[in-house]
């Protein structure tokens, strides 16, 4: 219920400019040029939202599993060989 009585921070900011501006069309502009931007981003978001699920789903077919778990494994290895030598040098030092 609360939500409904306070704003969210951008729209706050947005409600005090349309209050100092005094004037009512530069108010109803603030607020539509508020409007636009807001519905841009979030057209955009939704845009590299939906590449990013075909993205995913292009992911999870078995040859990209395959592919991804190899490359993890020898990721994984190549830093134990690599630990493997820094933390051995003070050994032999």
């Amino acid at each position: 219920f609360i939500n409904m009585i306070i704003p969210c921070p951008t729209a706050a900011v947005m409600y005090t400019y349309a209050l100092v501006a005094k004037s009512i069309p530069i108010g109803t502009t603030i607020f539509l040029v508020y409007a636009l931007a807001t519905s841009l981003v979030l057209l955009i978001i939704t845009y590299f939202l939906g590449k990013a699920t075909l993205f995913f789903k292009k992911l999870g077919q078995e040859k990209y599993e395959v592919l991804i778990t190899r490359i993890s494994g020898a990721l994984i290895a190549s830093f134990g060989v690599y630990m493997v030598i820094v933390e051995s040098r003070p050994l032999f030092s």
